[in-house]
């Protein structure tokens, strides 16, 4: 009974701070957010319907903002309650009626399980099942004037998958290509990669897709590379051809249809598929190592809340710290360390540094070891 009293007591501490940062986390998130589009939206929409826009939109964006700030209100939370319980000694009376710290925390993170589980779901099944009407509240945002798109997956009408990290309508240009042209049974045929290209005119004044820096690989159906080494291509080489176009075939890499102008019909984003979706692209585009990446880090990052739970609150108990702004602080500077590594981590995996399964669970095994020393210090 007595066990029952303190589980209900610090599990209703935790529940109430948590509301209280979940609100003003999400809120903060949105009023800066809108505050940075709100001159696009006005200009598209006028003064009269920029509420009801500016509501739909996040509306739809709730589950991609949730699962990106998650972990940051879990660990809020759970620095606050400890501080809470702290600042009016209830930590120190537990621990004198001789429950230790590990007892009194333990329904922290049973909550923290949960969550985890629940931005797990968010991630598997809220976002991708809104993945379209995210994508259309932020280009909406935008004052539907897209300058710019990120992590392109576009199939032209030949079959052929285009995978670019970037587009910039202003230069026409693509970023960090991977081109992939298949048999007809799926299997992939020929697969080229570019450092960049380029949509301008060739010497007959026709516009097409020029390839810069990049190299040419050729499998059989087997899957077997028929070269030993790729073909590199020259810095301007090789170019895309149109459809029905009436030129050499050999003057080309592949038959292509694709222009600019397709890059902005609606397509799900990648970062907003689930782990089933790109685990099955990941299978039918072996070679694209982007892929890869995105699946490691689906598997990592709800991880995330409980490794930064197991940083936080050692931290405010080694003290037993009173002051809600120092756990503000030291949450921010935490939330900060980890994602500096996180991303450093990924920039080491485009690099090859690393491999992508490295990438993705080395924050998470470094923090999380730390966590584990940390709390062991903690005086029980």
């Amino acid at each position: 009974m007595p066990f029952r009293i303190l589980d209900t007591y610090v599990t209703r501490s935790f529940l109430y701070t948590y509301l209280i940062c979940l609100v003003s986390v999400i809120g903060l998130y949105v009023i800066v957010d809108a505050f940075a589009s709100i001159d696009e939206v006005l200009e598209v929409y006028g003064l009269k319907g920029l509420a009801p826009t500016l509501a739909r939109i996040y509306i739809y964006k709730l589950p991609l903002i949730y699962y990106q700030v998650g972990f940051v209100i879990t660990v809020m939370a759970g620095m606050f309650t400890v501080t809470r319980l702290s600042k009016y000694n209830e930590i120190l009376a537990m621990k004198a009626a001789g429950v230790s710290v590990y007892r009194i925390l333990w329904p922290v993170f049973i909550l923290a399980i949960g969550i985890t589980l629940l931005i797990f779901v968010d991630q598997e099944v809220m976002i991708p099942a809104l993945a379209e009407q995210i994508d259309e509240a932020q280009l909406t945002l935008r004052g539907k004037k897209k300058e710019t798109l990120t992590s392109i997956f576009k199939t032209d009408s030949f079959g052929n998958i285009f995978i670019a990290q970037k587009f910039s309508t202003e230069e026409s240009r693509l970023e960090g290509i991977s081109i992939t042209q298949r048999y007809p049974d799926g299997s992939q045929k020929i697969y080229i990669i570019a450092e960049y290209g380029l949509w301008k005119e060739d010497e007959k004044g026709k516009k097409r897709w020029h390839l810069y820096n990049g190299e040419e690989y050729h499998y059989n159906r087997r899957q077997e590379r028929i070269h030993g080494t790729p073909w590199p291509l020259g810095p301007e080489s090789h170019v895309i051809r149109l459809k029905a176009e009436d030129v050499a075939p050999e003057d080309f890499l592949i038959q292509s249809d694709l222009r600019p102008e397709d890059l902005f019909k609606k397509e799900v984003r990648l970062g907003l598929l689930s782990t089933a979706q790109l685990r099955a692209r990941s299978k039918e585009l072996p070679n694209v190592s982007f892929l890869k990446a995105l699946v490691y880090e689906h598997y990592t990052f709800p991880l995330t809340n409980l490794i930064l739970l197991m940083l936080g609150l050692p931290l405010v108990l080694s003290e037993e710290h009173k002051s809600t702004f120092l756990s503000a602080g030291l949450c921010i500077l935490l939330c900060i360390a980890f994602y500096g590594v996180y991303f450093a981590c990924s920039q080491l995996s485009r690099k090859g540094v690393l491999s992508h399964i490295e990438a993705a669970w080395l924050p998470v095994l470094l923090f999380g070891a730390l966590g584990l020393y940390l709390f062991d210090g903690v005086k029980t």
